[in-house]
């Protein structure tokens, strides 16, 4: 058998023997005749090396490359999109649709001319910015409600806005709070306690939320609460917690007596409110009754309780002034009046009359060295020393404590902000105070 059959009978025997299926005498003459035959070893190398993988064409892998590329691209500029978009929704209900604000937390000035609602203040917290104030109406009377959020450069303390009503304006109000009512603008004070008043003494919260409205533990200090509701008259005593010394014992009745006259008319069925306190002579009980407070007002005192106005016209009486936030300091013989300035007016200064119990004690005047306007936003301090009163003046008897404000134009001329503004006054406190309005419609002062 010539070489030419050997390697044809090996190339029909080589594709058995990679798989391993031939027989021992099989493989060795297999060997034997490829170890003399480089052809046939060469077609042995071929069968066992691996089958290369079927290529795609260069131009359709590069395609498909683009094709992944542009779809990755694609991809992030969606999410980057969709990114943006979710922090301007946040953003936007963050900052500018904002939480609805509690009205007692809005230092506020209304006023209406024909239909149009001017409305301006600030926010009590410097900490928060108006997002948005929005104006409805029904049946005469406006509604201003107003939003806040984080103070940012989107969102200001104060604000000044105006609405056009439809129809006549009878009264403007925000939420629980009525602001204007019959051409007269309603006090902080007038409105938080009208909105507070109630029909029966065993309210507590309500009846809690009134001495609060007054301050009365601002006053005269902490206190507890009884109720006598078991038969008529029914009856309120405050039981205080601190002692109070002889000398000044004729202030603080006075001021028992003015808050007692605000609890009666605000609490419908009350008929009494009894004060308990220590002096050093032992224990003591003070009683104002519903006969009392209608023979000072000059008529019955549950009257006074039927509109917003009339209670303000109860509490000007009374010179009561609820006098806002306080914040206590080190310096235990000094007071202060601070007052922020939230008007865009070019204002120079700011001049203070204060008084004692209604007598002219002293003038106060504050001004840039160099003549230049005060700086919207800024805090201006009025302090007050016992040197300041005359000898002998108590702690006590700085309830009787008011002032007047006046703002001082480019000019040098003076326009008054307020009169007698009623401070119970009490050293180591501030007395916050805001400042808003312009010139061509009045400044006013708010608490706060």
């Amino acid at each position: 058998m010539d070489k030419k059959i050997d390697c044809e009978i090996v190339r029909d025997l080589l594709p058995s023997y990679v798989d391993g299926l031939t027989s021992g005498a099989t493989n060795k003459a297999v060997e034997e005749h490829i170890a003399d035959c480089t052809d046939c070893a060469e077609a042995l190398r071929r069968m066992r090396a691996p089958e290369p993988a079927e290529s795609q064409p260069t131009a359709e892998v590069d395609y498909l490359k683009k094709v992944h590329r542009r779809a990755k691209r694609v991809g992030l500029i969606c999410g980057f999109g969709m990114m943006l978009v979710g922090m301007l929704l946040l953003s936007t209900r963050y900052f500018y649709v904002g939480n609805k604000a509690d009205p007692s937390d809005v230092n506020y000035s209304v006023s209406v001319v024909d239909n149009t609602v001017y409305f301006s203040g600030n926010l009590a917290s410097s900490t928060s910015g108006i997002s948005r104030i929005i104006f409805t109406e029904s049946g005469g009377i406006v509604n201003v409600t107003v939003y806040t959020a984080p103070k940012a450069f989107l969102n200001r303390n104060s604000f000044s806005e105006q609405y056009e009503a439809l129809g006549e304006v009878n009264a403007v109000r925000c939420d629980d709070l009525i602001l204007w009512e019959d051409g007269k603008e309603i006090g902080r004070t007038a409105a938080q306690l009208y909105a507070a008043t109630n029909p029966y003494i065993g309210d507590m919260s309500s009846d809690n939320r009134i001495a609060t409205i007054l301050g009365v533990s601002d006053q005269i200090g902490p206190y507890t609460n009884e109720l006598q509701t078991s038969q008529e008259p029914y009856g309120w005593t405050l039981v205080l917690q601190t002692q109070i010394v002889a000398d000044e014992e004729s202030a603080a009745r006075e001021i028992m007596t003015a808050d007692s006259y605000v609890m009666l008319a605000a609490v419908g069925n009350l008929g009494y409110v009894t004060w308990r306190y220590e002096t050093e002579s032992g224990r003591q009980e003070y009683t104002i009754t519903a006969e009392d407070a209608s023979a000072f007002a000059g008529q019955d005192i549950k009257l006074f309780a039927e509109s917003p106005s009339d209670l303000q016209t109860l509490i000007q009486s009374l010179s009561i002034k609820w006098s806002g936030v306080r914040e206590t300091v080190q310096e235990e013989g000094t007071f202060w009046l601070n007052i922020h300035n939230s008007s865009n007016a070019e204002i120079y200064g700011l001049t203070v009359d204060y008084y004692l119990n209604g007598k002219l004690l002293g003038s106060r005047g504050f001004g840039n060295a160099d003549n230049a306007a005060l700086t919207k936003d800024s805090d201006i301090e009025f302090d007050f020393v016992p040197a300041d009163f005359p000898e002998g003046t108590s702690a006590i008897n700085l309830s009787g404590f008011s002032f007047d404000l006046a703002v001082v134009g480019s000019d040098g001329s003076e326009a008054t902000v307020c009169t007698d503004m009623k401070v119970p006054a009490k050293y180591a406190w501030t007395f916050y105070y805001s400042l808003s309005g312009d010139f061509n419609h009045g400044f006013v002062l708010n608490v706060g």
